[in-house]
């Protein structure tokens, strides 16, 4: 069987922890001896991105000259923009006639991507560079097939969540006059005027836990004072966090599958989130509401802190959720992916 290069991108807010691909692709390292990695430099720095060019270049020359027959070149960060410019790899080696079968997984929901390269044929003629796509999310996988009309191969799987370490405290129902503790989490395609809505509606005995990383943070958030504002955590307090917390709040835009779904179903924290994108791909009835608007979110919100055996049952049920999306099935899932392709 021929070698595996994986190609992958270690971004600072996710370094070292259990919930990035960079720790995905570590973890199929070690589980299967055809892979080979390949990280990009760190690029988060003003002129970075003229660094991962140069680089992206070294990169296409050295996979020239190691390339053999049947091996194959998987891009974790592919169509991610500037980010590895890992397209420009693909197009440097097939101009140099490099037949190998390429894959790559792509992250970006579709406005995202339309927002970068411009157009459908813009993302199209990118994609066709690879043979085949791995997307997070039906709605991904609707929008490469049916809007751009990529032909090559697009295949359906998941966002791994790491169960062995994102777990949740064991505790019991919680009392009646408990106030209810809500996380929410992320920057991307968050629409944070309908988050602002939804708490100044929703009443009392409800606080909201609200993580802006690196962010200044949000003025239309902080005259609330049910709110709490936190700057950057390193994991293993948002760990903590999370096992304060009972309810995610998702108020997005779209969405295709993110590590702050997966890792919050982990610690077994019940899903309240728009009803967009791939989310339901993520949750059911059973561990999540879905909203389609501020009343529905308000309404969810309230449900759950009048509810708490349904809440109970609803955070068990999370935990059940990503125990079928686990590190190790992912894992599985793409060494037996892998395995049955042997490209001369």
């Amino acid at each position: 069987m021929g070698r595996i290069y994986v190609l992958f991108y270690d971004y600072l807010h996710t370094s070292g922890n259990h919930a990035g691909m960079a720790h995905l692709a570590r973890t199929l390292r070690h589980s299967n001896s055809r892979i080979r990695l390949i990280k990009h430099p760190i690029q988060e720095y003003k002129g970075g991105w003229i660094v991962a060019l140069g680089y992206a270049w070294i990169m296409a020359v050295y996979l020239r000259l190691v390339l053999r027959s049947g091996d194959q070149v998987v891009f974790f960060e592919y169509l991610s923009g500037d980010f590895g410019f890992q397209d420009t790899i693909a197009r440097l080696l097939r101009k140099w006639r490099v037949s190998n079968f390429f894959s790559g997984i792509v992250h970006l929901g579709g406005d995202q991507l339309l927002e970068l390269y411009k157009s459908h044929a813009g993302i199209k003629e990118r994609l066709d560079l690879i043979d085949r796509v791995l997307v997070f999310g039906s709605s991904l996988r609707f929008f490469l097939q049916e809007q751009v009309r990529y032909r090559g191969e697009v295949i359906q799987t998941f966002h791994y969540a790491d169960v062995d370490y994102y777990k949740p405290l064991s505790e019991g129902p919680k009392d009646h006059n408990s106030r209810l503790q809500v996380l929410f989490l992320g920057a991307i395609k968050r629409n944070i005027a309908q988050l602002a809505d939804i708490i100044g509606r929703v009443g009392d005995g409800i606080d909201f836990h609200i993580c802006v990383g690196k962010h200044k943070g949000y003025p239309q958030l902080s005259k609330f004072p049910q709110v709490t504002e936190y700057g950057y955590l390193n994991e293993g307090e948002l760990l903590e966090l999370m096992r304060r917390c009972d309810v995610n709040l998702s108020v997005f835009y779209d969405t295709v599958g993110s590590n702050a779904i997966t890792g919050t179903l982990a610690v077994g924290l019940a899903q309240v989130a728009s009803h967009v994108g791939s989310i339901e791909d993520y949750g059911d009835s059973s561990n999540a509401i879905w909203c389609d608007s501020t009343a529905d979110f308000t309404v969810a919100l309230r449900t759950l802190k009048a509810d708490p055996q349904r809440l109970q049952s609803m955070k068990l049920s999370a935990r059940r959720m990503a125990e079928r999306i686990s590190l190790p099935q992912f894992v599985s899932y793409f060494n037996t992916l892998f395995a049955r392709d042997q490209y001369d």
